[in-house]
């Protein structure tokens, strides 16, 4: 079995802080040896370790919006998971770079069955020293892992831009389509400015990187209005 981790770290997020993940999540790399490639999407290059690469997604591919560019965690997140399938994953978690793992809730995620999906809980951590602190948030459902099949037929929704909602219309298109949610296990979002307990990033958090220009905008309402768009009606 091939296994792969995907982010992101685009742009706005500070290089020290895609440094700090492999730093965090060391141990829980270096359990699978060569079985496990971790792909890193940015907008350039970066020093990453071996068993990782980065994938080049250029600004000209991110959405068009008032005459800018803005993020799209969508897009972003499917042209690594895209990459690490063509690579010849069997399974695949997709992650952000804030996320710290533990060897044993890595090893779990990454032995999913096809018919189930690993939605850990995420610990709202105020810093890496204290990550098992802070409270978890059940509405945090950004880390998510599949088969490689699964995720050929349930990728993130790209009509969804800025921030908000794209992992929670993922959520109920794994529901839908009769896959088991596992939430028995966790993960500790560490935060962005250290001691900052609430969703970062969330809806109009200040420390949401991205946020302060408009680049990864706020949009949760629009984007779950295409949760409604497809909602069977009852």
């Amino acid at each position: 079995m091939q296994l792969a981790v995907v982010f992101v770290s685009y742009l706005k997020v500070p290089r020290e802080r895609l440094q700090d993940h492999f730093v965090w999540n060391h141990e829980a790399y270096a359990q699978f040896g060569n079985r496990l490639r971790v792909y890193v999407v940015t907008d350039t290059p970066h020093d990453v370790p071996p068993y990782a690469e980065c994938v080049l997604y250029p600004m000209e591919a991110l959405p068009l919006v008032g005459g800018r560019r803005r993020f799209s965690p969508a897009k972003t997140r499917n042209a690594g998971l895209r990459k690490a399938i063509e690579d010849g994953a069997d399974v695949l978690v997709c992650t952000d770079v804030d996320i710290a793992f533990t060897p044993q809730t890595l090893a779990l995620m990454l032995t999913v069955p096809d018919d189930f999906a690993g939605i850990p809980l995420c610990r709202m951590a105020p810093s890496f020293e204290d990550r098992h602190g802070g409270h978890i948030d059940h509405g945090c459902t950004g880390t998510v892992a599949m088969t490689a099949a699964n995720w050929r037929r349930l990728p993130y929704d790209e009509r969804c831009v800025g921030y908000g909602q794209d992992d929670g219309l993922l959520f109920w298109d794994i529901e839908r389509a009769g896959i088991t949610v596992m939430r028995d296990h966790e993960v500790s979002h560490i935060a962005h400015v250290e001691g900052d307990v609430h969703r970062t990033p969330g809806s109009g958090a200040a420390t949401c990187w991205g946020r302060e220009d408009g680049f990864n905008f706020e949009n949760s309402r629009s984007n779950w209005r295409l949760y409604r768009k497809r909602r069977p009606r009852p």
